[in-house]
């Protein structure tokens, strides 16, 4: 996405959120122009959240997540594994959990999420959480009582502003994937959609592909386009336990809110 492009939509959403993530698929800490975006959004005084895979933790990129307006950064974890299979993890890990400290001095009110978005029967994901739990119980010296093997979206508090966020690996949606069902529903363009790079605007931030569009910011006022009937459609299938999108349909994700429990390799997910 271009700078001006950019500056247009936060200046439309800013009375229709209270924060701006910068992330669908990708990695955001990539793109050239990352420092001047969360300029643009301390402009606006938009709050940031970023979701980063945390390969890129040099000072330089420190120093940028670092600025007042970014009140959240969601680190990955697991996509480290994921890319790197048999690569050792140490030096990655200690540059996300140097800067969490960091946090800790000089932005104590910034949110830091440890994202293990992996939780499975496998034992390669096993022995990876488990390898990464017991570092952090080092570097942070939690002690052993912190086993933090609970599984949990809305994380649990590992100490001071940070947290961890375990749950079950999922697929992106795609068109691609078979039919699952007619019924569920969602918190798409009820409590956040999603803006691709050329300016498409979609229900989610799980459609990177675009396959549910509603509109596009390049021709369109975000309001317009939130107000458009095929988005009033979806918001109301949603309501109603419909799924109307045939993307959502195929989407896997969407059984995370359904109000069910169930046990992993003694980790609760829910």
């Amino acid at each position: 996405m271009d700078l001006d492009l950019f500056t247009k939509i936060v200046e439309q959403v800013k009375q229709l959120t209270n924060c701006i993530y910068l992330h669908i698929m990708g990695e955001p800490m990539v793109h050239p122009q990352i420092s001047k975006f969360i300029d643009i959004c301390q402009q606006f005084n938009l709050p940031v959240s970023i979701v980063t895979n945390g390969s890129l933790m040099s000072e330089k990129y420190q120093e940028i997540l670092l600025r007042p307006i970014v009140q959240q950064v969601n680190f990955s974890l697991q996509s480290f594994a994921a890319n790197f299979k048999k690569a050792d993890n140490s030096t990655y890990l200690y540059r996300i959990f140097k800067y969490t400290k960091r946090t800790f001095e000089e932005r104590p009110d910034q949110h830091v999420n440890f994202r293990l978005w992996n939780v499975s029967d496998y034992a390669d994901a096993i022995s990876f959480n488990q390898e990464l739990i017991d570092k952090m119980n080092d570097f942070f010296e939690l002690g052993e009582e912190n086993k933090l093997t609970v599984t949990s979206l809305r994380g649990r508090k590992v100490l001071k502003s940070l947290h961890l966020n375990l749950a079950t690996r999922f697929d992106w949606p795609s068109m691609d994937m078979p039919f699952r069902t007619t019924k569920g529903t969602c918190p798409g363009l009820i409590t956040q959609l999603g803006i691709l790079s050329d300016g498409t605007v979609v229900p989610c931030c799980l459609d990177k592909d675009g396959s549910a569009a509603i509109g596009n910011c390049n021709s369109q006022n975000i309001e317009e386009i939130i107000n458009s009937p095929k988005a009033k459609a979806i918001v109301d299938g949603f309501k109603c336990r419909k799924l109307i999108e045939p993307l959502c349909q195929r989407c896997t994700f969407i059984s995370r809110f359904e109000k069910k429990v169930r046990w992993i390799k003694g980790h609760q997910t829910w």
